[in-house]
């Protein structure tokens, strides 16, 4: 699979911008500050239905208007698939694939798997561990839709059962049992979500050391 063709309009600092590229590796180049990232950025979008530097879709919209409009073509097996994602103040993002508008964004991941390697991206040696987890969680979400859904899951229970917790403190009371459904949940989701990072680092870190192996000799 290869992106063929990338159009941006009023995308962060991109009013306007239209790229097509060949087969191999491509390489942009430019002064700091012209957008080099914010083109990744981009195809990231297309990839995860968001950016990867900045969620607040409000914010990726440029100074030329209230909306922003991307719009990728990846070729995979000769068969060409155009991906648009649009987001307008007011109105909910919109994400088509060949003209066909998604009803659960999650449906998207992994159909077009990226991974991106960014300057930031040096925290994940020097941050904390919740980067290397946000990291691996890109990759597994992408080929895994099992994984993509005890994620999201977990994330919407966890949320839920801290928004109990506060509201139980703020009453000076406690409903037990709710707590304790919410904790089960959470259990079951967090253990699928366990067993597969431990999994796929066990396949990882052979070629991470293989990598390693051939930086430092």
């Amino acid at each position: 699979m290869r992106l063929e063709k990338l159009s941006l309009f009023n995308f962060k600092n991109y009013q306007e911008a239209s790229l097509e590229f060949d087969e191999g590796i491509h390489c942009f180049l430019g002064k700091n500050g012209s957008g080099k990232t914010n083109l990744l950025d981009a195809i990231y979008y297309l990839a995860f239905t968001k950016s990867a530097i900045n969620p607040s879709d409000q914010q990726n919209i440029g100074k030329h208007g209230d909306q922003f409009f991307i719009k990728g073509t990846f070729v995979q097996q000769a068969m060409g698939n155009e991906i648009i994602c649009s987001f307008q103040q007011g109105a909910k993002k919109v994400v088509k694939e060949n003209g066909n508008e998604y009803a659960k964004l999650s449906e998207h991941i992994g159909k077009y798997p990226v991974v991106l390697i960014e300057p930031g991206e040096i925290e994940l040696i020097w941050g904390g561990s919740e980067l290397r987890r946000k990291f691996f969680d890109s990759i597994l979400s992408q080929i895994d839709k099992n994984y993509l859904e005890n994620l999201i899951l977990y994330t919407n229970v966890l949320k839920q059962r801290n928004g109990l917790l506060k509201l139980f403190s703020e009453q000076m009371r406690i409903d037990v049992d709710l707590i304790a459904a919410y904790d089960e949940k959470l259990i079951q989701t967090g253990d699928f979500i366990f067993q597969q990072r431990k999994n796929f680092l066990a396949s990882f870190f052979p070629i991470f050391q293989s990598f390693y192996k051939f930086l430092i000799d």
